[in-house]
């Protein structure tokens, strides 16, 4: 018997091992829950042993909201900037909502601005600058 008669097409069993894993490993890791975004995105952290290198070394990570935690059906785009830069490591502690909400707020006076500024140059003659 083929395991296309057990678990479906080549698709379907990818989904059901990679939601089967997904399972599993929250099962198994225990994290510190640090924070969450207005995606419904969870993060977490941990400290684990590295033996390579003898230190505890800091693990972090993101759990999506049921019907985006797939492997494939994953949008980068969707993670916060703040959020994506603490999973990297590029910041030490996890952003503030004041931060968020700070950065949220700038963002869309840059995009109100942005019309204005393209304008002004092009009325300078620097258009060919502007995308």
């Amino acid at each position: 018997m083929s395991l296309s008669k057990w678990f479906g097409s080549g698709a379907r069993l990818t989904q059901r091992l990679g939601n089967a894993q997904q399972r599993l490993a929250l099962l198994f890791t225990r994290g510190e829950l640090v924070g969450r975004d207005d995606l419904g995105n969870q993060y977490f952290r941990r400290m684990e042993y590295d033996p390579d290198l003898g230190v505890d070394k800091e693990q972090r990570w993101m759990k999506s909201p049921r019907g985006h935690n797939h492997v494939y059906n994953y949008d980068p785009s969707r993670t916060p900037v703040e959020w994506t830069g603490w999973l990297r490591g590029a910041r030490s502690e996890p952003p503030t909502e004041q931060e968020i909400k700070q950065n949220a707020v700038y963002r869309s006076q840059m995009k109100v601005g942005y019309p204005e500024t393209k304008n002004r140059q092009r009325d300078s003659g620097c258009a060919a600058r502007i995308p």
